[in-house]
């Protein structure tokens, strides 16, 4: 066995153990299952993945679906396109695609499973994801020159005619740049260029958007990709000033780069609030529309709006540590506070005051039960108790809970 070879083994044996009952049946039925896509080209970078593709040659659909059938649990999420899912496993047949029209479901679909691999790879978008791996065979399939490209940290089109069949294809690359890190060649970037990304449903854009985000290890190099081909000019942060755009893409790669935490899973949705044009009424429904989760943009929105007013009341007390309880409030600790001001504004001094700040002072002193047992009869005015308490409290941490509660029932005009 070959070291290139023998560099698939170890990584796809646990799926084969795994689903032995399946690889047996194939065998049996002296069926060719392929290692595709992802899974492969990710072995051949050393890179982890998850979701393994099988593309199943020489058995037809109806033996295939009869033996998936007897093993259990795979479901049809694309039968007339001859793909079977079952957790994070794909078993696909090898199929012909032929565009018919302007939308992305404008295919004629042409399941054969005699196929050579290489006019099946021809539909790919990539010449890095479409290698191969013949388990039985053990054989390494590379029809495109994948390894070189992959070796060379290039992106280049299998074929310029089948990939302007999807427009979604240009942000894949965008994401791909931004994930590996490779370069595209100057015949993808022209092709990608040409791309009319309007023909796509919001819901496609968005997923490739959140690829970009938050899969990729340097986000801003794919965004300036979208940049240099004007691609962006055809999405929402278009609508946003250059100087903002490139603010927010360095502020991706600083978010990027957090091992785990509430920077890394949410900083994104605070930083497209922070950056945006002043009216953002807009783009709440615009990021809704493309598949981000509505109570992750709210948190933004909200995030943001106290972030602002933390940056704006950095002279008073009362306001500062306001704004941080109410932070709080949204999940975002003293510790995950300065590390959102440190990466939207850089501002240090504001950033050690944050850390100075003692969270107990942030836990209020007069609750509700302490203005009921004091007498105030519950309703709409008691919340403005507890707001004027708390500021209270903020401004004179020593106060105890007596003095407070006689403070802010003393006259203080609410």
């Amino acid at each position: 066995m070959t070291p290139l070879k023998r560099r698939f083994y170890e990584p796809f044996l646990p799926t084969v153990n795994q689903y032995k009952h399946l690889f047996d049946a194939l065998e049996y039925a002296g069926a060719r299952p392929i290692f595709v896509g992802g899974c492969v080209r990710d072995v051949i970078l050393g890179r982890a993945f998850i979701d393994i593709d099988i593309e199943v040659y020489n058995v037809s659909q109806e033996r295939l679906e009869s033996l998936l059938k007897d093993i259990g649990g795979f479901q049809y999420t694309g039968r007339a396109f001859g793909v079977y899912r079952k957790g994070h496993l794909e078993i696909a047949l090898p199929r012909l695609e032929i565009k018919t029209g302007t939308k992305h479901t404008d295919f004629d679909i042409k399941i054969n499973p005699h196929l050579s691999f290489e006019k099946a790879a021809i539909r790919r978008d990539l010449t890095i994801n479409a290698m191969g791996y013949d388990w039985f065979g053990n054989q390494f399939l590379d029809p495109f020159d994948g390894l070189i490209h992959c070796q060379n940290k290039v992106l280049e089109a299998v074929n310029q005619d089948t990939f302007r069949e999807d427009e979604l294809r240009a942000l894949r690359v965008a994401q791909f740049i931004g994930r590996l890190q490779f370069e595209p060649t100057d015949a993808l970037e022209r092709l990608c260029a040409t791309a009319k990304l309007g023909a796509l449903s919001k819901e496609r854009i968005g997923t490739e958007l959140r690829k970009l985000l938050w899969k990729s290890e340097v986000p801003s190099k794919g965004f300036n990709f979208l940049e240099k081909t004007e691609l962006i000019k055809q999405l929402f942060l278009e609508k946003y000033a250059l100087e903002q755009r490139s603010a927010f893409y360095q502020f991706c790669d600083l978010i990027g780069a957090q091992p785990t935490g509430l920077l890394k899973e949410k900083g994104v949705y605070s930083a497209l609030f922070w950056y945006a044009p002043s009216d953002t009424t807009w783009l709440q429904a615009e990021l809704v529309s493309l598949g981000f989760f509505k109570k992750d943009v709210i948190w933004g929105l909200h995030t943001n709006s106290w972030l602002q007013q933390l940056t704006a009341e950095t002279a008073a007390v009362a306001g500062f540590h306001e704004a941080l309880y109410q932070l709080d409030l949204l999940g975002v600790g003293l510790e995950e506070a300065a590390g959102l001001i440190k990466a939207l504004t850089g501002t240090e001094a504001l950033v050690e005051r944050i850390q100075a700040v003692d969270p107990y002072l942030l836990i209020p002193k007069v609750q509700a039960v302490d203005l009921i047992d004091a007498g105030v009869v519950p309703g709409p005015a008691m919340a403005k108790y507890i707001k004027t308490a708390r500021l209270v409290q903020f401004q004179e941490p020593d106060l105890s809970k007596a003095a407070l509660l006689n403070r802010i029932l003393g006259g203080i005009k609410i």
